[in-house]
C-alpha cells in the first residue's frame, strides 16, 4: 500500500478512489489542507471513537514470519481524550499481528501476536511530540521487531522465527474494526506505506523529507476527497 492523502490529479469530487483496494472510510475521518507532510493535504481524525480508515484484508498483507515495514507521519493533537491513541492496527477481533497505539504520558505501546495471546506488549520511553509531524516505523528485520520514531529505534521486540498471525484488516486512526471503539487517534496522518517482503530500515536512520515515490510492486490509493455520505468505496 502507497497512500499520499492527497489529490494526485483525480477527478476532484467528494469521492474516493482506490482502483485495487477496498476501503471502507467511518465517522469523521476526512481530508484536511490545515496540516500535511506533503502535498496538499493529510488524513484528519477528530478522535471520535467512530473514526476509521480501513482497508479490507488480502492475502498479500499477510505478514506471517517474513520480513515488512509499516510506516506513516503523525501530527498528533491530542493524547488526552483517551488512554489508548491508535496510530496503526491490524485488529478485527481476538488478537491481531500487530497494533501501534499512542498513550497519554507520550509513550508508544506496540502489542504483537502470533494468533492465540499477546506475545509482546512493550512501552517506548515518552517521544511523541503533540502539533508536530513525526515519523513513524514498524520494522521485522529477521527475529526482531522494531518501532522506530524519527528514525531512532525506541522498541524491539525479539520474536524469533515465529510466524505473525494475519491481518483481520489494515486500518488507520482506530483499533477495533467491528465497532466504535475508544481508542481512535486524534490528529493528522499522511504518506502510509505498507511493505511486505522488505526490512526497509535495520537501523538507526533519518526519515526522508520527500514524498515516497511510487515502486513497480506498489498499488497508489489515490484519495482525492472524502464525502461524510460516502462510507465504502470499492
Amino acid at each position: 500500500i502507497l497512500n499520499h492523502f492527497d489529490d494526485q490529479g483525480g477527478s476532484g469530487d467528494d469521492s474516493l478512489l482506490a482502483a485495487s483496494h477496498t476501503i471502507d472510510i467511518q465517522g469523521n475521518m476526512v481530508l484536511s489542507t490545515d496540516q500535511a507532510k506533503f502535498g496538499a493535504s493529510s488524513l484528519y481524525s477528530d478522535g471520535d471513537a467512530s473514526n476509521k480508515f480501513i482497508y479490507e484484508a488480502i492475502p498479500q498483507f499477510n505478514l506471517t514470519d517474513r520480513n515488512f515495514t509499516v510506516e506513516l507521519w503523525m501530527y498528533p493533537t491530542n493524547l488526552n481524550h483517551t488512554s489508548y491513541s491508535t496510530v496503526f492496527s491490524t485488529f478485527q477481533s481476538g488478537y491481531a499481528p500487530i497494533i501501534l497505539y499512542g498513550r497519554p504520558d507520550g509513550t508508544l505501546l506496540l502489542y504483537v501476536s502470533y494468533g492465540s495471546t499477546w506475545n509482546h506488549t512493550i512501552h517506548s520511553a515518552p517521544v511523541i511530540v503533540l502539533d508536530q509531524w513525526q515519523h513513524i516505523a514498524i520494522v521485522r528485520n529477521g527475529t526482531e521487531i522494531k518501532v522506530y520514531h524519527q528514525g531512532t529505534a525506541i522498541i524491539t521486540a525479539e520474536v524469533g522465527t515465529n510466524s505473525l498471525m494475519n491481518p483481520s484488516v489494515v486500518m488507520l486512526g482506530n483499533s477495533d474494526s467491528d465497532s466504535s471503539s475508544p481508542y481512535a487517534f486524534a490528529g493528522y496522518l499522511d504518506e502510509f506505506r505498507y511493505t511486505v517482503g522488505k526490512a526497509r530500515y535495520t537501523s538507526d536512520f533519518t526519515p526522508s523529507e520527500t514524498a515516497f515515490s511510487g515502486e513497480a510492486n506498489f498499488i497508489q490509493d489515490v484519495v482525492v476527497d472524502i464525502d461524510s455520505a460516502i462510507n465504502t468505496n470499492q
